[in-house]
């Protein structure tokens, strides 16, 4: 038994798992909680029908991914009422996000606190020197894309969301939670290609290519933070670590985008003086405030529970969100153009998710065999009996009925039940006796 508790929580066998923790003379603050099918950490139980059904995490990952569609659009056009025109409302974009930035620190510390959650006592909090290098990493890359709504044109486009399918699919490939497939390659670009054929008012190219250069510095930066991010991110916490982490990335960089706006434009910080609407414009800060910290931390639950690639396909249905507002409020027609995209960005959906499904669905009747021997080899090894030594012959025993009920339970709820053949008490398929594979199993 003590050698069975050296093994990690989340390698024992459900069952076994419980057992430990039920008993007496162990702690449980030293026992991690399985992980739940949203991603959390549970209560001891672990719902088998969710975790083996891909459609839940389907479901969990479509409800993040509206969230997030509703966060960046309302992020996107405050952005573009205080920087957009010629007298803009607020100086300089990285000064903007700064601001932000510091104030969404403020924003994720209070529902910390609110939430009763204790940095100290988790052993999967993210260390101070990793999320600073990260947060450096996000302010680079959060005032890159700010910078691009300064033009209405680009805002109206969403350039700075324009290549994020193909960035978050390379981030995939690298970190290694992609398979290298030509699949990929093609639901990625053409998603991008969708978001750009679903603009409402068009790309302004000549600003496009213009900005292709700073596009393509931001997304090495968001690619490599991500692919870090990976590598820190807490798997079994819930939303308030979550958001203890983006309170963490939010500090730096806020002092880097403080930084460079400064190295930028030191006049910036004399116009803060100056400004023509200052209660809108404090209005509008608090409200980047409260969205940006909103962001980060839904983007970390969207990964930690579905994929970078996910996440960068959600992208172009921002331009989908302009493109319905424009049809329902200035009842105007979408284009060829945008019906073209809405075709595209449908079928590279299709094409992605139709594959994880299937890939889901392979691992867990996968995941199910070895999770039963794996249990028959714990109990071997405690003292107990093997469940094929215990199975009756006889096909109208007790015993075989409560088995068939068992085994019709498990096929209603979804899992892989094979029925065996009923072989004589003590023989295996191979021919060596119950005793025989007890022994050599336990050595």
């Amino acid at each position: 038994t003590e050698l069975l508790r050296a093994v990690p929580v989340d390698r024992r066998p459900e069952d076994w798992s419980e057992r430990v923790q039920a008993s007496p003379g162990r702690t449980p603050a030293t026992l991690r909680q399985p992980m739940t099918a949203t991603g959390g950490p549970g209560n001891g139980e672990v719902d088998d029908e969710s975790a083996e059904s891909p459609w839940r995490f389907i479901a969990a990952g479509a409800k993040l991914i509206v969230l997030w569609v509703a966060i960046s659009w309302l992020l996107s056009r405050s952005l573009s009422k205080l920087l957009e025109g010629d007298a803009p409302l607020f100086p300089n974009p990285w000064l903007l996000t700064g601001f932000a930035h510091a104030l969404a620190l403020g924003v994720c510390r209070v529902l910390v606190f609110v939430s009763g959650y204790d940095n100290s006592r988790d052993e999967e909090a993210v260390d101070i020197t990793d999320a600073t290098v990260l947060g450096l990493m996000l302010g680079m890359e959060s005032g890159i894309y700010t910078a691009m709504f300064t033009s209405w044109v680009a805002g109206t486009g969403q350039e700075a969301y324009l290549i994020r399918p193909a960035v978050m699919g390379v981030a995939g490939l690298l970190s290694g939670t992609e398979p290298p497939r030509g699949g990929l390659a093609l639901v990625t670009v053409g998603a991008s290609l969708a978001g750009a054929l679903l603009a409402p008012s068009g790309l302004g190219w000549p600003g496009v290519l213009d900005a292709v250069p700073w596009l393509f510095i931001a997304g090495i930066i968001t690619a490599f933070r991500w692919i870090f991010v990976l590598n820190v991110l807490p798997q079994q916490s819930g939303m308030p670590a979550l958001w203890f982490f983006a309170g963490q990335l939010m500090w730096p960089s806020a002092a880097v985008c403080f930084e460079l706006a400064f190295l930028s434009d030191y006049t910036c910080y004399r116009q803060l003086l100056h400004l023509q609407q200052p209660l809108v414009v404090a209005m509008h800060v608090i409200l980047l405030a409260v969205l940006s910290g909103a962001q980060v931390a839904v983007e970390l639950r969207l990964v930690q529970i579905t994929s970078l690639t996910a996440l960068g396909l959600a992208a172009p249905l921002l331009n989908m969100v302009s493109l319905f507002k424009l049809c329902v409020l200035h009842r105007r027609g979408p284009t060829l153009q945008n019906g073209l995209g809405l075709a595209l960005y449908s079928g590279a959906m299709f094409v992605y998710w139709r594959g994880h499904v299937a890939s889901a669905s392979a691992s867990a009747q996968q995941v199910a065999p070895v999770k039963s021997a794996t249990a028959e080899g714990y109990r071997l090894l405690e003292g107990g009996t093997s469940p094929a030594s215990a199975r009756s012959p006889y096909r109208g025993s007790p015993r075989s009925s409560s088995m068939a009920s068992a085994r019709s339970q498990q096929q209603s709820r979804g899992r892989l039940a094979v029925p065996e053949p009923q072989r004589p008490q003590g023989h295996s398929p191979m021919g060596r006796s119950t005793s025989q594979r007890t022994h050599r199993l336990t050595r």
